[in-house]
């Protein structure tokens, strides 16, 4: 009879009796345990199998060909090369391995004994997820369940004892010279349950580990867990502060959509007035300052002895920008000076220090993470002083985002509901190009791509339209245009030209999205941060959105490259205009000797594109390439649709000569 989970559960007692088929069973109940996730559980009920009925060791091997199949896309890069099936398998299962450790480890590390960050050395190579995970096990079996874990808060009946074990840690900090918050007396605390000694050294040390390895904790999501292993990291044991740099590692299209978020929190609450949404404005803004000085301000604020104080920090951003650098905030900073005046004359307040460790790495990401928490839930801006401090404003952030209401996180939920929704509406090709690019697909790359590929010249029309709004925009656009056309020689100088254009508009939307407070407004512009940056994606794979104006209508140009040997391949154009119509063209090179065709759905863009082939077939003539074929015809075809090129080849100098051609010819209608 074959060995079922149902026959061995039924037979439990006959097969104990025979000690030799017991174990056996029990080896391969433990096998299909360990098997049986829930993905691959229900990969095999959609396909009608029985998992009670079916023998074990079979089971196994379906169940461990499912959990394959269901990482696979998740943990293997598409196009990634391997000697042979087994090499990938054997790749993908020491990747589903380090996932599962992964999510493993994260997850126990938030309620680990915060003692844990006392007993590691956080300034060694090894401090890790791993080596804090192997510290705590042990601290929690012994501490059962009386301690203090990393990610939460002393629960209320631990309170007390807390208080009575800890009654000295203000006088502890003060002799020390520290700010009395709840920063500096938890990493007191914690040098406290590890019986170690308790200095400003070690106050900052802690403090420091325990500030970065929270964040990580934070950002470790499972979507970022794949991304990083798919990518070859090891997250479980790379240096916590290090890990934490490259999960905070910022990009434009990422701050504008930060910025966007933090607007739709303050428009949902209708009960703040203009002067309080001004100040959080104001807030947000100095915020962002520190992070664009990459320290600086921080740096001078304390190098001339001062405290981090709101009134200090405004200060020393007014000071900069009068002196002419370029991190220094506007004039106009919004309400937030004019609350923080009012708020410090009601009493004489005693200036409260702040004691730095002199890492600006430390300081920088509690300003990294206010703009991500901030709000009129999580802080109280009526409250706030021009002597309210840096590490004051971040620990009331930081407990009161935790305790949002359940209506906040739904709306939070809703809004990612509905991006979700509309990522689904779109067609399968948005996501086959998205995969063959190695790009993740997300939402808001699969509505970019959309956007990009049927909506053809929409994303370089409103960019043009919101450089406009800039002093130099349009000049500065124009000029990374010009070049990008006339860099079309060979990949190497196409793709430098087209991440020059990418930096270009990227710094001309965040220059824009500063100068705005609305919601709606920045959110569109974060798309078209998110629709340049998958073009410029796209350009590594040598299929280039390449804009032009045209009839004074911005637009833009898909030219696909593709070699087949040598200077062979093809050129594949998709665009539309109103004057042309929905226009596509197809151009094939073969030792030199051009065939092709063109193609729109309008008889006026017929007539144009009959004369733009002419002077492409006199340019191409005019640099050696012989134009056998080149017709014009009425009718459709999609460019989008042919193969990408194959992996690892790249098009020759002749094929971008073709597609040089074609640009100028059609900027010249």
């Amino acid at each position: 009879q074959a060995d079922t989970i149902t026959n061995v559960i039924d037979n439990a007692e006959e097969t104990a009796a025979a000690e030799d088929n017991y174990i056996s069973a029990k080896r391969l109940l433990e096998e299909t345990r360990l098997a049986m996730t829930y993905e691959a559980n229900l990969k095999l009920m959609r396909q009608g199998i029985s998992i009670d009925t079916m023998p074990l060791s079979r089971l196994v091997d379906r169940l461990k060909e499912a959990e394959r199949s269901y990482y696979d896309p998740l943990l293997i890069n598409k196009g990634e090369d391997f000697e042979n099936r087994a090499a990938r398998a054997e790749a993908l299962d020491t990747r589903t391995e380090l996932y599962k450790q992964t999510v493993t480890v994260f997850e126990a590390l938030r309620s680990a004994p915060a003692e844990s960050l006392a007993r590691v050395d956080t300034k060694a190579p090894d401090f890790t997820a791993r080596r804090v995970f192997e510290v705590s096990e042990p601290l929690r079996a012994r501490a059962e369940s009386t301690y203090e874990a990393l990610m939460t808060a002393p629960r209320g009946d631990m309170g007390d004892s807390i208080k009575k074990a800890f009654r000295n840690v203000d006088d502890i900090l003060s002799d020390n010279g520290y700010e009395l918050n709840d920063s500096n007396r938890r990493a007191v605390r914690i040098l406290g349950y590890a019986e170690m000694e308790i200095n400003p050294a070690s106050i900052d040390r802690v403090k420091e580990a325990d500030q970065a390895l929270r964040q990580v904790i934070e950002q470790m999501t499972p979507a970022k867990t794949l991304e990083l292993i798919r990518n070859g990291d090891n997250p479980l044991d790379e240096n916590i502060f290090d890990l934490n740099r490259r999960l905070k590692e910022s990009s434009p299209s990422k701050d504008t959509e930060k910025y966007s978020r933090f607007l739709v929190r303050l428009e949902r609450k209708g009960d703040i007035s203009e002067a309080e949404k001004d100040a959080f404005i104001g807030m947000y803004r100095l915020f962002r300052q520190i992070e664009k000085s990459d320290g600086k301000l921080l740096g001078n604020v304390l190098d001339a002895g001062g405290a981090l104080t709101l009134k200090n920090l405004l200060s020393a951003s007014r000071s900069n920008r009068a002196k002419g650098m370029d991190y220094g905030i506007d004039d106009d900073f919004g309400g937030l000076e004019k609350l923080i005046t009012k708020g410090s004359s009601i009493s004489d307040q005693i200036e409260r220090g702040f004691k730095s460790s002199g890492n600006i790495g430390h300081l920088l990401d509690q300003g990294r993470e206010l703009m991500e928490k901030l709000g009129p839930d999580s802080l109280p801006i009526d409250e706030l002083t021009e002597n309210s401090s840096l590490d004051d404003i971040c620990d009331t952030v930081r407990d009161r985002f935790a305790q949002r209401s359940v209506q906040a996180l739904m709306e939070d939920y809703e809004d990612d509901q509905a991006e979700l929704l509309a990522a689904r509406q779109v067609e399968d090709r948005v996501i086959e190009i998205l995969t063959d690019g190695n790009i993740p697909v997300t939402p808001d790359n699969i509505l970019a791509q959309d956007v990009l590929m049927n909506q053809r010249g929409k994303t370089f029309n409103s960019l043009m339209k919101q450089a406009g709004a800039t002093e130099e925009g349009p000049e500065k656009l124009k000029k990374a245009v010009d070049k990008l056309h006339e860099s079309f020689d060979d990949i190497t100088s196409a793709q430098e030209s087209y991440e020059e254009l990418k930096n270009t508009a990227d710094e001309l939307l965040s220059e824009r999205a500063d100068s705005l407070t609305d919601a709606v407004n920045v959110r569109e512009l974060g798309l078209l941060h998110r629709q340049i940056g998958i073009a410029a994606r796209n350009a590594r794979n040598e299929s280039y959105e390449v804009p032009v104006e045209i009839d004074g209508e911005w637009t833009s140009i898909n030219l696909k490259l593709v070699r087949d040997s040598g200077e062979s391949g093809t050129v594949t154009v998709a665009m539309e205009t109103e004057g042309l119509g929905r226009a596509a063209a197809k151009l094939s090179l073969d030792n030199n000797r051009l065939n092709g065709y063109i193609t729109t759905d309008s008889k006026d863009g017929l007539k144009k594109l009959s004369l733009a082939a002419d002077e492409l077939s006199k340019r191409l003539t005019d640099r050696g390439i012989e134009v056998a074929q080149l017709n014009c015809i009425e009718g459709s075809f999609d460019g989008t649709q042919d193969t990408t090129a194959p992996e690892g080849e790249a098009a020759g100098r002749e094929l971008y000569e073709v597609a040089k051609c074609f640009i100028s010819v059609i900027r010249e209608l």
